[in-house]
C-alpha cells in the first residue's frame, strides 16, 4: 500500500534496498534536528546513532519491522516505523521539515494501529519532538525513560474510531 501526502511525495512501507537511505535519514535528522537533546555532545550523537547504520537497519527489515517511508522523485524525506501500539520511529530529513511528512506518517502510522486494533497508542518522545507531538492530539503520561542517553517523555493518544 502507497500514498499521495501532497505533489510528487508519496509513503510505502520500506523494503530491504532502502537500509542505506533510511539510515542516512536517522542519522542526519539526530544530528541536526535533535540538537536540544543531544546539544552538540558527540558521545550522545555516537550513542544514538550508534543503532542507526545501514546494516543495523537493514536487520530490523529483515526480522519483520514494520517501517515506512516517504519520498519524492529523488529522495527519501522521511521514516516512520511502529511495534503493535508503539511508535518506534519518525524522523524527518532537515529539507522535509514543515512539509507536512511528519504529520502525514504519524496520521499513517496510527491509522495502521487503529485497524489492528489498537485503541491506546504510544511513543517515547524526544524534547525536540515533543511540540510536535502534543500538536497532534498526544498527551505527556507523566513518565520519563531512558533512550540511550537521551531522556524521552513517555506519551499517549486515544486513537478515534
Amino acid at each position: 500500500m502507497s500514498g499521495s501526502i501532497r505533489g510528487n511525495e508519496t509513503f510505502r512501507r520500506a523494503v530491504l534496498s532502502d537500509s542505506g537511505d533510511i539510515s542516512r535519514v536517522l542519522i542526519r535528522s539526530i544530528k541536526e534536528l535533535c540538537y536540544l537533546d543531544h546539544q552538540g555532545d558527540a558521545a550522545k550523537i555516537a550513542d544514538w546513532c550508534a543503532n542507526k547504520s545501514p546494516d543495523h537497519v537493514l536487520a530490523w527489515l529483515e526480522s519483520g519491522a514494520d517501517i515506512w517511508v516517504c519520498e519524492d522523485a529523488s529522495t527519501l524525506l522521511g521514516v516512520g516505523g511502529l511495534r503493535r501500539e508503539e511508535i518506534t520511529l519518525l524522523y524527518l530529513q532537515p529539507t522535509a521539515v514543515g512539509r507536512g511528512v511528519g504529520k502525514t506518517l504519524l496520521s499513517h502510522l496510527e491509522s495502521e494501529m487503529l485497524h489492528s486494533g489498537v485503541e491506546t497508542a504510544k511513543l517515547n518522545a524526544t524534547k525536540t519532538g515533543l511540540p510536535f507531538y502534543l500538536s497532534q492530539g498526544w498527551a505527556q503520561t507523566g513518565g520519563e525513560t531512558s533512550c540511550g542517553q537521551q531522556s524521552c517523555l513517555e506519551m499517549q493518544k486515544t486513537l478515534a474510531r
